[in-house]
């Protein structure tokens, strides 16, 4: 396992290695600012260079250089709420889905052009199908819309409580849940599978 020093708690990436906080490790540097709530990590196999973004107050993209073992923060995200990340390796792009209350949009980083280049922001081009299903829209937070996986300009996203997780002794999670493709070209989002729990 990789071991990366953070104050957070453990994040478990999808189909890989787990990836340990150790909580003994060097904390961050005292000028970046503290970690509020992390929402999103992942890792550059050609970098050798793990992301976390957070969401509360400003919220900020941060960066873990493995080889010299150093934090930096790559930007702030303008409190705008992040609610995941992802990685699209094939397209240089860090992929995260954003909004103040609710799924908004897009914002992605060319890391082609460098980690720290400007985010384009992209609103997405329609309703999601049967989000509001998942929550009171007068009354509950809205649920997270999380990247999942990238081929090409397809983007799926998951909303609610996520299938791919497990519970301990490999039950799937109950629980509603929404999973969109979204193409990057147009910003339209379909909605690609359901599940209402039970």
């Amino acid at each position: 396992p990789l071991h990366v020093p953070l104050r957070a708690r453990p994040v478990q990436r999808a189909r890989q290695r787990p990836l340990h906080v150790d909580f003994r490790g060097d904390p961050l540097p005292l000028d970046m600012p503290g970690v509020s709530w992390p929402v999103g990590a992942a890792r550059d196999p050609v970098t050798g260079t793990l992301y976390g973004v957070t969401l509360g107050g400003e919220g900020y993209l941060y960066a873990y250089a493995e080889a010299t073992e150093a934090w930096r923060v790559v930007r702030s995200m303008e409190q705008m709420d992040a609610q995941g990340l992802l990685l699209d390796v094939q397209g240089r792009r860090l992929i995260m889905t954003v909004g103040l209350v609710g799924p908004e949009g897009l914002a992605v980083i060319d890391l082609a052009k460098g980690d720290e280049s400007p985010l384009e922001i992209a609103e997405l081009s329609g309703l999601l199908p049967g989000y509001t299903d998942l929550y009171d829209p007068g009354n509950g937070p809205a649920p997270r819309l999380i990247p999942r996986g990238i081929a090409g300009d397809q983007l799926l996203l998951v909303a609610g409580v996520d299938p791919m997780f497990r519970r301990a002794g490999g039950a799937a999670s109950a629980g509603p849940w929404r999973a969109y493709l979204v193409d990057l070209t147009t910003m339209a989002p379909a909605l690609v599978g359901y599940g209402n729990g039970g």
